[in-house]
């Protein structure tokens, strides 16, 4: 019974692994969002690339998994939901809609899914 204890603990506080990579980017401010594992990694032109451990991935009900879902870190939450996106500056098609949220900052952009 102990060692139960111990495995269900540990496994309640590990950091969920997201097992597809997702590279997301935004324009008029740039930036660029991509999963890694266990980390999402926020960068802009102005500041360094942040890596900030996932806490939780929630996929929405009632879809099938990668069509819509929330990625959240302590300080940010990024929502996936799949539909054809363009960036407005470029001619590449993306297969997702995002939407990174920082504090009071939400900023809007394309992912694809690697």
């Amino acid at each position: 019974m102990k060692n139960l204890l111990v495995a269900l603990s540990f496994s309640i506080i590990s950091t969920p692994t997201f097992a597809t990579t997702v590279s997301c980017v935004g324009t008029e401010p740039f930036w660029s969002v991509r999963t890694d594992g266990k980390v999402l990694m926020y960068s802009d032109p102005v500041s360094r690339t942040r890596p900030l451990p996932i806490t939780s991935v929630t996929q929405a009900a009632g879809f099938a998994d990668g069509f819509a879902f929330i990625i959240k870190t302590k300080s940010t939450r990024l929502t996936v939901i799949a539909g054809e996106c363009n960036d407005g500056m470029s001619d590449e098609t993306y297969s997702h809609h995002t939407i990174y949220e920082m504090g009071e900052k939400v900023l809007a952009g394309c992912c694809n899914m690697l």
